[in-house]
């Protein structure tokens, strides 16, 4: 459709870090993406590299201003996720043995990006019955926008 060809070829850094109680696990890779802004809507979107937990799955990224973020996977491993600055919701989490209903609550959400590229961080935490599980930061630069 029309939002497709909005979209260009771009080189993606992505840096996310799980923190639970006792460990924090880091995951950094660079990867060949598509980016566009459409009606102030930013999308990005790439494959999750070989070697990686999500391999072969299709990830989207939306960022709307003012500070909400929806983070889609579609492919073997398929979720949604929206974070929100200041807002907590639910979202299922599927396992092989079913699917678990956790709390996203958005503590940051910084967007500076513009036709060029740039950068969307955030930062946000899940709880199981607000039961605090984990605090996550992802952050994606764009660059090399074609």
């Amino acid at each position: 459709g029309c939002e497709q060809s909005m979209m260009k070829d771009v080189m993606l850094s992505v840096r996310s870090v799980q923190r639970s109680e006792d460990d924090a696990q880091t995951i950094e890779f660079e990867t060949v993406g598509r980016f566009g802004v459409n009606n102030g809507i930013i999308l990005i979107s790439y494959e999750e590299p070989n070697g990686m937990l999500a391999a072969g799955s299709k990830t989207i990224v939306r960022f709307m201003a003012p500070e909400t973020v929806v983070i889609k996977r579609t492919g073997d491993q398929q979720s949604r996720i929206e974070v929100i600055k200041g807002v907590r919701n639910n979202f299922f989490y599927n396992t092989p043995y079913g699917s678990l209903m956790l709390g996203i609550y958005g503590e940051t959400v910084a967007c500076d990006i513009n036709e060029n590229g740039g950068r969307l961080g955030m930062i946000y935490t899940i709880d199981s019955n607000l039961q605090h599980i984990s605090r996550n930061e992802i952050e994606i630069t764009v660059r090399g926008v074609q």
